[in-house]
């Protein structure tokens, strides 16, 4: 009996053991078996705190800048519209990509927010406004079931309409890149064709070179911005992620967008350059 009893509780302890070291490897975002290694862009930040992830899917390989940060979570604020519009295209909550939402009138202080949009055109302006109408079609409770199928941050709405700008609903750079991966491989739990749509309405330029996807987001009051996205080269995929904290002035998801850009140009990105 104590033999069985002594055998029962190693069982318990290894599991929990097991378990411990699991969790912390997905709170800290790193995928399994993945090549992590250091980014020297200290001067394309130019004194601003932030973190740059730059993942070659190809070579299973990532650059970090600041991995303390990209392992912090926060607010996704705009970069939220990702997932959103996935739900509400596979819960048939909108048509489809082109269908209307009427603006109300009332001044959103930025003019491409000042007038009616659609599920691509928000998406490629970070519309609030837009984003709270969506969310409250599709309804907490369900975006909530949808978050914990993604493993998406700390799945957290607490029944809050604002719940991706208020601190609730959090993650970390590096779970953004995770679940860019996954859109871009489209490896996540929705159809082929919600996916696609998501794909291409976050299409921000097409050359004869590259493709590049992005959506940024940023609030005042957060002092924080985001610009993540993934770009194929020459049919090379990279996903990116870039978040920076600012002074909460300025629309700090255009500086993180400018950061990313020199990087871009620093490790000739968008010519193709192995990582």
């Amino acid at each position: 009996m104590k033999r069985t009893v002594s055998l029962v509780i190693v069982l318990l302890i290894a599991f929990v053991v097991i378990y411990l070291v699991e969790h912390t490897k997905a709170q800290s975002g790193f995928p399994k078996e993945l090549s992590v290694e250091k980014m020297d862009v200290q001067d394309e930040f130019n004194g601003k705190k932030g973190t740059f992830i730059l993942r070659d899917l190809e070579n299973n390989k990532t650059l970090i800048y600041n991995k303390k940060r990209a392992s912090s979570r926060q607010a996704p604020i705009g970069t939220f519209q990702i997932p959103s519009s996935l739900i509400a295209l596979e819960t048939k909550t909108v048509k489809d990509e082109y269908e209307v939402k009427r603006w109300d009138g009332s001044d959103q202080g930025v003019d491409e927010w000042n007038k009616d949009l659609t599920l691509a055109s928000s998406l490629r302006s970070s519309a609030p406004w837009y984003e709270k109408e969506i969310v409250q079609d599709i309804g907490v409770n369900n975006i909530n079931k949808w978050l914990q199928r993604l493993n998406y941050g700390n799945e957290k709405t607490e029944q809050n309409h604002l719940f991706w700008e208020d601190n609730n609903l959090q993650i970390s750079p590096l779970e953004q890149a995770n679940f860019l991966e996954s859109l871009y491989h489209e490896d996540l739990p929705f159809s082929s064709s919600s996916m696609k749509k998501v794909k291409r309405i976050m299409i921000e330029k097409e050359t004869g070179t590259y493709t590049l996807h992005s959506v940024k987001g940023s609030k005042g009051e957060h002092k924080s911005g985001w610009y993540i996205g993934f770009v194929t080269v020459k049919g090379h995929p990279y996903v990116f992620v870039t978040n920076i904290e600012g002074s909460g002035k300025n629309d700090e998801s255009e500086q993180a967008k400018k950061i990313t850009e020199k990087i871009f140009k620093k490790y000739n990105v968008l010519k193709g350059a192995s990582l």
